[in-house]
């Protein structure tokens, strides 16, 4: 006969069963984890180990204390083989706040959702099966929360690191810090999005923008459109010659207004235009020959012809 349960090993035997808890595995090596005490039994494979936030944003569950990891996934399994049931658990913490997803189903193609605890997550996919159950669950063990492996591993992958301020990293480290906030918020906004649109709704976000010390940082978001980008590089080109802006300038501009192209990309631009026009309007150097100066057009002009000195004497003579 088939069975999901997987036998206890020989030196786990009933009466150690009762008395305290015991978590069966190999973990990490296999991601299956058994778990007996007196009045349960759960099954659970894990799927995403998940991690510890900070302490200042880290939440407990209520009564026992147990942390409430974020990215967290794990399949939980418990009852006798003809009625068992199965449910995929996940753990996200949206708005720095755990919210708390039930799947379940022959494919796990149905869910339910909670932003107050496991116990009440538990609690929706007990109401959605039978609504008239009384049945009640407890969370942290549906979720796995309860599970020592786990927290060890957690704390064994987290690493205690002290953050340098903000005006102690380099430029790079600065903005290596800025990347993984962007980062952070676009994946919120696309988890958000998931849950909160219908699929035709088609969300995008274009970019991210915010301030570290006075700093400011601006992240596009998605493909750069080429053909926008190109015409607003070219009016920044004409505003510039229009307006005889200067590089340095131009830059001062860029630093204040981040829907600007960047000065790079109008000095490329500048380039490109200059090409153009060249091939249209070719430009060809002549060289031309000084003109006479004006030494030489005051100079005095000697004359030693006696036939012409004595032809304008007669003029002047005849003027008089």
């Amino acid at each position: 006969m088939e069975t999901n349960e997987t036998p206890l090993p020989p030196q786990i035997n009933q009466q150690t069963k009762r008395k305290n808890p015991v978590e069966i595995h190999n973990y990490p090596k296999e991601n299956i984890i058994q778990y007996f005490e007196l009045v349960r039994s759960y099954t659970y494979n894990v799927i995403e180990e998940g991690y510890y936030l900070p302490a200042n944003y880290l939440k407990y569950t209520k009564g026992q204390n147990f942390r409430i990891p974020d990215n967290y996934e794990i399949e939980s399994s418990w009852g006798k083989p003809k009625k068992r049931q199965s449910v995929r658990c996940i753990i996200k913490y949206v708005e720095k706040n755990p919210v708390y997803w039930v799947y379940f189903g022959k494919a796990f193609q149905y869910h339910v959702k909670s932003e107050k605890s496991s116990s009440d997550a538990a609690g929706l996919y007990a109401k959605v099966l039978d609504p008239e159950t009384k049945t009640c669950y407890s969370g942290p063990h549906f979720f796995g929360l309860h599970l020592e492996v786990l927290q060890q591993a957690r704390d064994a992958h987290r690493q205690v690191t002290i953050l340098k301020s903000f005006d102690n990293l380099t430029s790079t480290g600065q903005n290596n810090r800025a990347k993984k906030i962007a980062k952070s918020v676009y994946a919120i906004f696309d988890q958000t999005t998931t849950e909160s649109c219908h699929s035709e709704d088609d969300p995008s976000l274009k970019s991210i923008e915010f301030n570290i010390k006075k700093k400011s940082f601006h992240f596009s978001v998605g493909k750069e459109n080429t053909e926008e980008l190109k015409h607003k590089a070219r009016a920044a080109v004409q505003a510039c010659d229009k307006g005889q802006i200067t590089r340095e300038g131009y830059r001062n501009l860029v630093s204040i207004s981040h829907d600007l192209p960047r000065e790079w990309k109008v000095s490329a631009e500048r380039k490109e235009i200059t090409y153009e026009m060249n091939e249209i309007i070719p430009i060809s150097l002549v060289n031309i020959a000084p003109p006479l100066s004006d030494n030489s057009l005051n100079s005095e002009v000697h004359i030693n012809d006696a036939e012409i000195i004595d032809n304008m004497q007669q003029s002047i003579g005849k003027g008089g």
